[in-house]
């Protein structure tokens, strides 16, 4: 069974899902990690955001030198 693989490429945050080609969801991106759910949470080192399986970005918060995120299940 194939899943959602996210993965980085020079800073750029790329998602590859079954049967569709990959397609950048993220610019500069320090950190990221892929739910269970196939939610998506990454960061820039200043911002934190998420990207639903619907395809919504939100920006979670605003701050300074962050350095890793990982989603607690």
């Amino acid at each position: 069974m194939a899943s959602t693989v996210a993965y980085l490429s020079q800073g750029r945050l790329l998602v590859k899902e079954p049967d569709k080609p990959a397609r950048e969801i993220g610019k500069n991106v320090l950190s990221y990690d892929l739910a269970a759910s196939g939610d998506i949470i990454f960061s820039n080192g200043s911002a934190i955001f998420t990207l639903g399986k619907d395809g919504r970005r939100e920006k979670l918060c605003d701050d300074g030198l962050i350095e890793a995120v990982v989603f607690v299940e």
